[in-house]
């Protein structure tokens, strides 16, 4: 017989029991969070749930929608406690919690899932160490390309056992196969979401404190009618690809990496083998033309042109009880507690507030529980007086302060605005210092690099040059000025950050740090020595092979499939937005500035009017809904400009009628410079320049195109099929 596990069990350290202390807490933390919106409509606004439950790319999409009832953008008092405890509490049945993950795989509440958009949700839970810590400003490169191909392609083997050759299923379908077949589709979406809970276990017991009830039980469970559910096979994606294949022809149970702590109540791992193994980790070091000749062009706001333009407008794991037949409480350790301890901060003391209204110290007792800061009038008391989450706070040191005939040092902490708490001994003002850096994670930019010229300038800000003063890696640095940017400003810049981490691709620019304070944030990533593609095009007097506009095209749409296997739409192709490593005629690309880009389901359609006029695509003008397809026309605008040296689709006076040529004209190819190219780089550029999308190349059909693969014949190509081979599924079926 087919071995089990209890769900019961993972719950057991991750979920609450107590149903009402978990309701009291979440109230508690949505009055404080809903405080730090600007907005007049009091709630909770994307980028502050964003930074409460810090959660990668589309998995903070859907969860957020999930909760939004409304769709208003901001969740109310009933929306976040509802949503917050249909997740994290014990009470919540089986059934309940299926339902839950259901749908945050449906992306149009139709009551049906899409099993690529399965897929899309599923590629964002991280599946190696490197990728399980990307909240933490460290070394992001270290998930590498490699590791996230052989996940892509287990993932699909996983998707191929639940949806048995089909392509959707509906609620019935998939709680049957959860029970029946295989539970992965459900149990690592919760396990992942449940191990990234925004809160520590101990900050619910403050509220028990108080309470006439016994003290909270961490480890008991509520009565549930147990369930039989399919065993899922989580170990075989946990581990790093290389220790992978040895790992599972030992023991398939065993060998976990750090990113599955919790999968120790079931796969029998060791708890100290998995503190050792993070001992281990944390003692790492990281590794390391005339008239038509193109325009610099600004972004625009498309909006403008449709105003003046009308025509533009077989195991199974049980869900079991913790009580043995004679309703004896099973005295056994829970691991999670441990991992609990040692991921959250705790600290209390004493600290000093200062009343502008009585103009008088008050001395208050702070207790730090994780980023949770409870307050009190004395240590004895058992009742809090209030309490501020730090997610999404800033600590600086404040100014020295005197008060009657006494020197008082002062940490700032940055909500909305500014509050200042002080100390009258350096002792305890460095160690609250220390503790609460630790709890937002905050660090400075200036520790570890230098900030040198200016290298570039953005829509928020400028890019800078500078050096990681360690390792002396030459880097350029994103610089955002908050003051110069609104919410849904602040929204595209997390999704930019996610779509950074993700995108571990040879030919997508590396992220290396994130870093934040109250004014700026702060993206560091690869410096690349030969500009951007058009500054290369004008240094090679716009003029190149077209075998190397072939390279460039195909290395730009390998990064563009990767992108789009992981829902990401990047809006915005322009040679502006391709780098090059250096001014040789053998320099690589890097694919960069993601802050139009967007991360949708399959079949989900954007509606933004986002894009770099001449290179938008015609139903984007026409204010239609689109989806990725409009990448592969500005691929198509590109090609075209590199081997021409003009653009297709311009006029150096009107704006306007650029957007009429590219939604009217066909594409000009009665000029001579085609008779120089391969009747397949015209037919190339003409698939991917149809007005309709359905039309339109797809990405797959780009990477297995006769001009692409023509290139494979020429001497001394650009392309190293080896090297691509070992990507599998990003590379076409035929390389």
């Amino acid at each position: 017989m087919a071995e089990s596990f209890d769900l019961s069990k993972i719950r057991k350290g991750l979920q609450i029991q107590d149903e009402e202390l978990l309701n009291k807490y979440l109230k508690e933390i949505w009055s404080d969070l809903s405080k730090r919106t600007k907005d007049t409509t009091k709630g909770i606004t994307k980028v502050t749930f964003n930074k409460y439950y810090d959660l990668p790319g589309i998995i903070s999409e859907r969860l957020f929608s999930c909760f939004d009832k409304d769709k208003d953008g901001i969740l109310n008092l009933t929306e976040f406690t509802t949503g917050m405890q249909s997740l994290f509490s014990q009470a919540q049945s089986f059934d309940s919690l299926a339902k839950f993950i259901f749908n945050l795989y449906d992306f149009n509440s139709t009551g049906i899932i899409k099993k690529d958009d399965v897929r899309v949700v599923l590629s964002y839970v991280p599946l190696s160490d490197s990728s399980s810590n990307v909240k933490e400003n460290v070394e992001l490169v270290k998930d590498k390309f490699e590791d996230r191909v052989e996940s892509q392609e287990q993932l699909f083997h996983i998707l191929n056992i639940a949806f048995k050759g089909k392509e959707k299923m509906n609620f019935e379908e998939y709680i049957n196969v959860v029970k029946n077949v295989n539970s992965d589709i459900f149990i690592l979406l919760l396990m992942f979401l449940l191990e990234k809970k925004p809160f520590s276990n101990y900050s619910i017991q403050m509220h028990s404190l108080n309470s006439e009830s016994p003290s909270l039980h961490l480890s008991a469970t509520p009565q549930l009618i147990p369930q039989q559910i399919a065993s899922p096979s989580l170990h075989s994606r946990f581990l790093s690809p290389k220790l992978r294949k040895k790992k599972l022809d030992k023991n398939k149970n065993k060998g976990l990496s750090k990113a599955t702590n919790l999968l120790q109540l079931y796969s029998g791992v060791d708890n100290s083998k998995v503190k050792e193994e993070k001992k281990e980790k944390k003692n790492e070091e990281s590794k390391d033309l005339k008239e038509k000749r193109p325009q610099r062009r600004m972004r625009i706001n498309l909006n403008n042109l449709t105003d003046k333009t009308p025509e533009l407008s077989k195991n199974t794991f049980t869900f079991g009880k913790d009580k043995d037949s004679e309703g004896n409480k099973e005295e056994e350790d829970n691991p999670l507690e441990d991992i609990e301890e040692e991921n959250f901060v705790r600290y209390e003391g004493y600290v000093y507030k200062y009343s502008q209204t009585q103009k008088k110290m008050k001395r208050t007792y702070f207790r730090l529980i994780g980023k949770d800061l409870y307050y009190y009038k004395k240590k004895e008391e058992k009742n809090h007086r209030g309490m501020h989450n730090l997610s999404g706070v800033f600590i600086k040191k404040g100014e020295d302060f005197e008060y009657d005939g006494k020197k008082y040092l002062s940490i700032v902490i940055v909500y909305k605005s500014e509050k200042s708490y002080y100390f009258d001994n350096e002792d305890d003002f460095n160690i609250w210092f220390e503790k609460l850096n630790a709890a937002v994670q905050n660090k400075s930019l200036f520790d570890k690099y230098e900030v040198k010229q200016k290298i570039g300038k953005g829509k928020f800000g400028l890019v800078k040059f500078g050096i990681n003063k360690e390792t002396k890696q030459q880097v350029a640095i994103k610089i955002m000025a908050k003051k110069n940017m609104d919410k849904s400003d602040l929204e595209l810049a997390k999704v930019e950050i996610d779509i950074l981490k993700i995108g571990q691709h040879p030919n997508i620019i590396k992220l290396y740090d994130i870093y934040e304070n109250e004014n700026y944030i702060y993206i560091i990533m690869e410096y690349c020595s030969g500009g951007d593609l058009l500054s290369y095009f004008e240094h090679y007097e716009y003029e190149l092979k077209e075998t190397k506009v072939c390279e460039i095209i195909h290395k730009l749409s390998m990064a563009i499939y990767y992108l789009h296997s992981y829902g990401i739409v990047h809006r915005d192709l322009k040679p502006e937005n391709i780098l090059m490593t250096d001014l040789t005629p053998e320099a690589d690309i890097r694919l960069l500035d993601f802050g139009l880009s967007k991360i949708v389901g399959n079949e989900e359609k954007c509606t933004e009017p986002y894009g770099t006029l001449s290179f938008v695509a015609p139903e984007v003008l026409q204010g239609k809904p689109y989806d990725k397809s409009v990448d592969l026309w500005s691929i198509g605008i590109i090609t075209f400009l590199l081997l021409c040296g003009y653009l297709p689709f311009d006029d150096k006076h009107s704006e306007r009628e650029i957007a009429r040529q590219t939604i009217q004209d066909p594409v000009p190819f009665e000029s001579k410079i085609w008779n120089k190219y391969s009747s397949e780089a015209k037919n190339f550029v003409e698939g991917l320049l149809q007005k309709k999308p359905e039309k339109r190349l797809s990405i797959k059909e780009v990477l297995e195109h006769p001009w692409i693969k023509k290139m494979d014949k020429v001497p001394n190509k650009r392309r190293d099929t080896k090297k691509e081979s070992k990507f599998g599924f990003y590379t076409s079926k035929n390389d």
